[in-house]
């Protein structure tokens, strides 16, 4: 997921306590407020609080057909350890 739209990464998500609702909430607005997604198919992430580290996974239909999607982000590729 790309740093620069918008994703509140220093201020929700690598904290010492995320609330894994408003994180799940705020990845499935990301992926659909991206031009060219039609529909969310599937959608899971796992965190882990030792690393703050992230696993966002998804399935959706675009403009262009289906597309699957698994990243694996840290607190420290986005500057936050």
């Amino acid at each position: 997921m790309a740093t620069d739209k918008g994703v509140p990464y220093f201020q929700s998500i690598f904290v010492k306590q995320p609330n894994l609702i408003i994180v799940e909430a705020i990845f499935r607005n990301v992926v659909l407020s991206t031009p060219g997604i039609v529909e969310l198919n599937s959608f899971s992430f796992q965190y882990t609080n030792q690393n703050r580290q992230l696993n966002v996974e998804y399935s959706a239909k675009t403009i262009n057909g289906d597309l699957d999607f698994s990243q694996i982000l840290t607190a420290e590729q986005e500057g936050v350890a």
